[in-house]
């Protein structure tokens, strides 16, 4: 098996880990919020903990959610018009606006590195009852923006393969997936 290939299938694994990851969150936020709801107005006995868990939670859940949502096709885009198109103007398309997916994600691994250096210097901490640390939070935005930038990598040479390889009969755009083997 080539190394790219592996180096593909890895990457796959880590995005499968990551959309585990996201459904245990939601779960999570599901099951907690239902239970602070509870103790609130049931038994008049607001939790100080859940709240700021719960946004962790989402923050994280965004961060995972979204890596997974991209390496399964499922990721924001304007279906409207992009389902109609051939596979290689979609490649194009892909590249064009590629360009601008990698300038924000390199923004939200430098900033973002900032921030937990920040938040690390300052031993920052939630501001409530329970303080909890905020660099690990902070730390799942560059590594999430990581990961998308492989996959954004991944798209561009999957794209490029389209654009210069044989063309293929209409409808087989499932047939896209270059790098795999089935």
């Amino acid at each position: 098996m080539s190394a790219l290939l592996k180096l593909d299938r890895c990457v796959d694994r880590i995005a499968d880990l990551t959309g585990v990851l996201a459904g245990l969150l939601i779960t999570y936020c599901m099951v907690l919020g239902v239970v602070d709801v509870f103790l609130r107005y049931a038994l008049n006995s607001a939790s100080l903990w859940i709240g700021p868990t719960l946004q962790a939670a989402m923050v994280l859940i965004a961060c995972t959610a979204g890596v997974y949502a991209f390496k399964e096709g499922t990721f924001v885009r304007l279906d409207v018009f992009y389902d109609g198109l051939s596979r290689r103007t979609k490649a194009i398309l892909d590249l064009l606006t590629a360009g601008l997916g990698l300038i924000f994600l390199w923004v939200l691994m430098w900033k973002g590195k900032e921030a937990v250096e920040l938040a690390l210097l300052l031993k920052q901490t939630t501001p409530t009852v329970i303080p909890m640390p905020l660099a690990p939070i902070k730390a799942a935005i560059p590594i999430s923006a990581m990961l998308m930038t492989i996959f954004v990598i991944r798209q561009i040479i999957k794209d490029i393969v389209t654009l210069i390889g044989p063309e293929r009969p209409v409808g087989s755009d499932e047939a896209h997936e270059v790098l795999k083997a089935k």
